[in-house]
């Protein structure tokens, strides 16, 4: 699948293999209903949910390298970042300190491709100094696997990117029944 995500020649690559980023995490459009569920059981899968909760450390680092490749590589990595970054933010906090660095890397890795993308954003923040409320304690110790605080362009790029699936994440919160 990776290789077939990251064949340089556009008309070979079109949704060669960006279509099964859809099935990886059981996705499916609000109001699209397919024909076959009027006649059978329709149940969507998330196989990325369950290979994050696997136990073995080298399936969650190959995993977080699979996901690097899909936020990084691909061509139409856009349409699918908001699909995949939750399961990134998760494996920042796992317990193996390999896996959560991978993801730091690759949340690094994302931040330098965005400041690339979108260098005038950077810039004016930058030079006016907008950077977050005043009231954020820049003192306080950051959490493992953060050293330091994240560039401008990692924190740039999950803000425009956690919007979607944190009203999904809270929609879900607010219908949950126990």
């Amino acid at each position: 699948l990776h290789f077939c995500m990251v064949v340089p020649d556009r008309a070979k690559r079109k949704a060669s293999g960006s279509e099964a980023i859809c099935d990886l995490v059981g996705f499916r459009e609000e109001n699209v209903l397919q024909v076959a569920a009027f006649y059978k059981s329709d149940v969507q899968i998330n196989y990325l949910a369950e290979l994050v909760l696997d136990k073995s450390i080298q399936v969650r680092e190959r995993l977080v390298s699979f996901l690097s490749v899909l936020l990084t590589e691909i061509g139409d990595r856009y349409d699918h970042q908001t699909r995949i970054i939750p399961y990134l933010l998760d494996f920042l906090t796992d317990e193996a300190p390999s896996v959560a660095e991978l993801a730091l890397n690759c949340l690094l890795t994302c931040g330098r491709q965005y400041e690339d993308e979108h260098p005038d954003e950077v810039i004016e923040r930058r030079q006016y100094g907008i950077d977050g409320d005043s009231r954020i304690n820049l003192d306080k110790p950051l959490p493992p696997p953060f050293k330091e605080r994240p560039r401008i362009g990692v924190r740039l790029y999950m803000r425009g990117n956690s919007k979607r699936f944190l009203h999904a994440l809270v929609g879900e919160l607010t219908n949950w029944v126990s």
